[in-house]
């Protein structure tokens, strides 16, 4: 794709969610399971953030893939309220190598909305594209 005279072929893409009361922990692992391999097969990587209610992802990836991949995700029964935050054509991958990170570990999540000065929650729902993609990644020296 071509973007003031330059040639792109990554889009990365931060959107967030809120699971559906019945998603528990098991689910979780599994939709990664799952995620992890079609995102290998297909060139996408990506970090995903849980407090096990709330989600907040980043993926990148060929952009094709990548609106494929959330349009698919926007009619996941298993999570509602998704919310795209933002969106960005890239030359490159920020995270390249691996399918998904993901952590769920609570003291992080609380450093992740403190630091965005959000609370848990809804509030997420207010955060802004760079401030997000910023330290999205930077989560992936953490794990």
């Amino acid at each position: 794709m071509k973007k003031d005279n330059e040639t792109y072929f990554f889009k990365s893409l931060i959107y967030v969610s809120t699971a559906e009361e019945h998603v528990d922990y098991e689910d979780i692992l599994n939709i990664l399971t799952h995620a992890w391999k079609y995102n290998h097969n297909s060139y996408i990587s990506g970090m995903l953030l849980s407090d096990n209610k709330h989600f907040i992802q980043v993926i990148q990836g060929p952009i094709a893939t990548i609106d494929k991949l959330y349009a698919r995700i926007s009619k996941d029964p298993r999570h509602t309220d998704i919310k795209l935050i933002g969106e960005e054509l890239l030359h490159e991958r920020d995270c390249t190598g691996w399918g998904i990170g993901f952590y769920d570990k609570q003291e992080v999540a609380d450093v992740f909305y403190d630091s965005l000065n959000v609370g848990h929650g809804k509030a997420l729902y207010d955060i802004n594209y760079k401030d997000a993609k910023t330290l999205l990644l930077a989560l992936k020296n953490v794990i």
